[in-house]
C-alpha cells in the first residue's frame, strides 16, 4: 500500500473535435492510495485518486474550482520472467473511470474514461519503458455527447527506490 500526494499544473491545448479557443490551464492538487496484488504472474494495481481542481474554462472569466475522483486498475503481465525483471518485457492493460462530484458539475458526474494497452521493458530496477494505446471517451459538452480520442503513447517511467536498503530488506512481503 502506498499513499501520496501532488501538485499538478495542466495545460489543455486545442485538438481535434474538442478544440478549445485557446489553452486552458488547470492547477490541480491530488492525494492517492495505491494497492498492488498479484496472482501467479499476474501483477495488479488499484489506484484511488481525490483531485481538487481549479480550471480555467473557457467561457468563464475566473478558474473553476471542481473536484473529482479517478479509480485505476491496471494489470501488468511479464513475458520474460515470472516476475517483472530488469531487461524483462511486458503488457500491460488498464482502465480509469473519472468521475465528478460538487457544485461546479456541468454534465452529470462522469467525465471521462480512459483504457489503454502497451508492451513495456523494464530497463533497470528503477527505468521502464512502454509504448501503447489510449482510447479516451469524453463528455466534454453535454450529458448526452460524447466523444473519443486515440493516441499512441511512449512513456518513460522513473521510480527511484530512496529507502535504506535495510528497510527494503524488512519491507519484502513473507
Amino acid at each position: 500500500m502506498v499513499f501520496s500526494a501532488g501538485y499538478a499544473h495542466v495545460l489543455t491545448f486545442p485538438s481535434g473535435d474538442f478544440s478549445a479557443v485557446t489553452q486552458l490551464p488547470e492547477h490541480r492538487v491530488y492525494e492517492q492510495l495505491q494497492l498492488h496484488d498479484s496472482h501467479g504472474r499476474l501483477q495488479l494495481l488499484h489506484r484511488y485518486r481525490l483531485e481538487q481542481r481549479w480550471v480555467q474554462l473557457a467561457d468563464q472569466p475566473a478558474p473553476v474550482y471542481l473536484n473529482r475522483i479517478r479509480y485505476q486498475l491496471r494489470l501488468t503481465y511479464p513475458l520474460s520472467a515470472p516476475t517483472l525483471q530488469p531487461g524483462g518485457a511486458y503488457l500491460v492493460a488498464a482502465d480509469e473511470l473519472f468521475l465528478g462530484f460538487g457544485a461546479n458539475v456541468q454534465h452529470g458526474i462522469f467525465d471521462q474514461n480512459r483504457a489503454y494497452a502497451a508492451v513495456g521493458y523494464q530497463i533497470s530496477k528503477a527505468l521502464a519503458l512502454e509504448a501503447g494505446y489510449l482510447n479516451q471517451l469524453l463528455q466534454p459538452y453535454s450529458a448526452t455527447d460524447f466523444g473519443s480520442m486515440h493516441s499512441v503513447q511512449i512513456g518513460l517511467t522513473f521510480n527511484p527506490e530512496f529507502r535504506p536498503t535495510g528497510t527494503l530488506a524488512s519491507a519484502q512481503p513473507q
